[in-house]
């Protein structure tokens, strides 16, 4: 929950009314939107490098007679 905390106090404030409009030389509300965008990309790269399998756990060794199929949470 922290790191949640974390990266939502870190969103806000890079895209608030200080850093972003300067850096780019835009509106707020361009900026803000242009965050999101990337933000969004991110979030689906993650999903598609890692097809879906962050939670994957795997047989564990030495296990005879298991399920072909992984278990995937």
């Amino acid at each position: 929950m922290i790191v949640v905390g974390l990266f939502h106090s870190a969103f806000n404030m890079t895209i608030g009314k200080e850093v972003m409009p300067e850096l780019l030389n835009l509106p707020a509300s361009e900026t803000s939107s242009m965050c999101l965008v990337v933000l969004v990309v991110l979030a689906v790269a993650v999903v598609v490098f890692t097809r879906g399998r962050l939670a994957y756990e795997g047989r564990p060794a030495g296990t005879v007679g298991v399920a072909a199929q992984p278990k995937v949470r």
